[in-house]
């Protein structure tokens, strides 16, 4: 979308990858034809856009207000405000934007059978009164061992 409907993406977007794409000025609701592939006779697909509702700041600021805000607008404002935190975490450190969770290799330990566990965290923004906290989790996960596959195979022999 902002590479072929630049005029309409100048500024910065958050998109949760699923169904909502949020942009700091009005975009036109209508049908986005738009390339995605390396095949020029393949991959053209129409994005629709409509417009479903509208985050003021005053909204970000309810939240921490008790009885301050709807439960539409909260929904929507934590939303945003949770995408912001996680994008951040995705670009500076190059994860993939569709995980909840992210986990670093650099912290990764040896498990037998070609695994690894890898240290992983979760970021998610609570309103709390009179202001708004980011709360980190940590989790471990098991991972494939990289590498060869030739190398990783006979390892396991």
């Amino acid at each position: 979308m902002q590479t072929d409907h630049a005029a309409l993406f100048s500024s910065r977007i958050v998109y949760d990858g699923r169904a909502n794409l949020f942009v700091a000025k009005d975009i036109p609701s209508a049908d986005y034809p738009v390339h995605m592939g390396l095949n020029p006779s393949r991959g053209h697909f129409i994005v629709r856009l409509q417009k479903s509702a509208v985050i003021n700041p005053r909204d970000i600021e309810n939240l921490t207000r008790p009885g301050g805000s709807t439960p539409h607008t909260s929904s929507m404002a934590i939303n945003l405000l949770q995408l912001i935190v996680r994008q951040d975490a995705n670009l500076r450190h190059g994860f993939p934007p569709e995980g909840r969770s992210f986990f670093l290799s650099k912290s990764a330990i040896p498990l037998p059978g070609g695994l690894q566990a890898w240290r992983g965290y979760f970021q998610s923004v609570q309103p709390v009164v009179n202001r708004l906290l980011i709360n980190v989790d940590t989790s471990t996960a098991a991972m494939y061992s990289s590498g060869p596959l030739l190398d990783l195979a006979m390892g396991q022999l």
